[in-house]
């Protein structure tokens, strides 16, 4: 904690370091939001070409085309109906052929907090904590009746939900 407030104090208040100094506070009740960095002028300024860029860096995939990343399916998979049969997290992990545990962990506690359900929630988590990303197409081809709409309205809800911090 000394090594971080010395460290912290020797910081200008320059936009960036002004971030990481709210970013680093020891007090949570003082330490910013991720809601509230995103509002300060170091995002704001962000013009729509600089936001496209830094997002294409963040995502590794953009579709299956575009990228060998795309995790695909290699073998026969039994194709569920969302509802009761896909309401296990055991269940849609194994099915999604997903391998780490905070993939697992972070999608119950997105639905816990945001109550969409829980097949968007762990495609969500997905996303944040496995090596080989499922495409929207892909998780079609693991869940039937998977709407791509209706996911992108859950995705917008449970970032909200979680206040745009995803990492558990």
């Amino acid at each position: 904690l000394k090594y971080i407030s010395d460290i912290t104090a020797k910081l200008t208040d320059r936009p960036i370091p002004s971030l990481l100094k709210a970013m680093l506070n020891p007090d949570p009740k003082q330490r910013i939001s991720c809601v509230d960095a995103l509002k300060l002028p170091v995002f704001t300024k962000l013009t729509t070409p600089d936001i496209k860029h830094f997002v294409k860096k963040l995502i590794r995939v953009k579709d299956t085309e575009q990228s060998t990343q795309t995790k695909t399916i290699s073998k026969k998979v039994k194709r569920v109906k969302m509802g009761a049969e896909t309401n296990n997290i055991d269940f849609l992990f194994e099915l999604l052929e997903y391998t780490n545990p905070l993939t697992k962990r972070a999608a119950v506690v997105y639905q816990e907090r945001s109550s969409e359900p829980l097949e968007y929630c762990i495609v969500l988590a997905g996303k944040l904590y496995e090596e080989e990303l499922l495409s929207s197409g892909a998780v079609k081809d693991y869940i039937r009746d998977f709407k791509i709409e209706d996911y992108a309205r859950a995705e917008m809800a449970i970032f909200s939900t979680m206040e745009y911090c995803l990492y558990i």
